[in-house]
C-alpha cells in the first residue's frame, strides 16, 4: 500500500472540516504542512476510520495542489 502525500491528506482534512465551517489554517501555497502521522490520526478520528485511505486496496490520487511534499 502506498500512503497518500501530505497534500492529499490536507485536502481530506479540509473536506472533513468544511461542514463545520472550520479552517485548518494550513496554507498549501506556503506548504506549512503538519506531520503526516498527525494528519492520518486526525483524518482517522474525523472519519471514524472510514476514509478511503484506510481501505486495503487504496491507490493514492494525483497531487491536487501542485506541491509534492512527502
Amino acid at each position: 500500500m502506498t500512503p497518500p502525500s501530505k497534500a492529499i491528506l490536507v485536502q481530506k482534512l479540509e473536506q472533513y472540516l468544511k461542514p463545520y465551517n472550520i479552517s485548518s489554517g494550513i496554507d498549501p501555497a506556503r506548504q506549512n504542512y503538519p506531520d503526516k502521522q498527525w494528519l492520518v490520526l486526525i483524518i482517522s478520528t474525523l472519519s471514524q476510520g472510514k476514509d478511503e485511505i484506510f481501505e486495503p486496496n487504496y491507490v493514492p490520487q494525483k497531487e491536487l495542489f501542485g506541491a509534492k511534499p512527502s
